[in-house]
């Protein structure tokens, strides 16, 4: 417990929050169809893909918010790093959805905003 006393840590850290739009539709959408354990798997193969990649980025996973996550990258990460992390993790997210979602949907329209040309 944080008493008055207790003086504040400040730890510096670049924050990239990011969640699925639509991820609601989308989940009533595969369980109308039964394909609910698509969604399922396809949030196990982001966060493996995090997991994995935050070594190769040296961010670590801060929280898991139910259709997104956190992440914290070091301070001194950078920008080129960062856009590059972001944009491969688009390209591999697009592919994903495309082959693992996106036939099961009855909507297959419902996250096209979310993908990145």
């Amino acid at each position: 417990m944080t008493r008055e006393q207790d003086r504040p840590k400040i730890v510096k850290k670049i924050v990239l929050a990011f969640d699925i739009c639509s991820s609601t539709s989308i989940i009533e959408d595969l369980h109308k169809t039964e394909n609910i354990i698509k969604w399922r798997d396809f949030l196990i193969w982001i966060k493996n893909y995090l997991q994995k990649k935050s070594e190769e980025y040296d961010f670590s996973i801060y929280k898991f918010t139910g259709d997104g996550w956190i992440l914290l990258f070091d301070p001194n990460t950078s920008g080129k790093n960062l856009v590059n992390f972001i944009q491969q993790f688009c390209r591999q997210f697009k592919m994903r959805y495309k082959r693992k979602i996106e036939d099961f949907l009855e909507t297959p329209r419902l996250c096209q905003e979310l993908i990145l040309e």
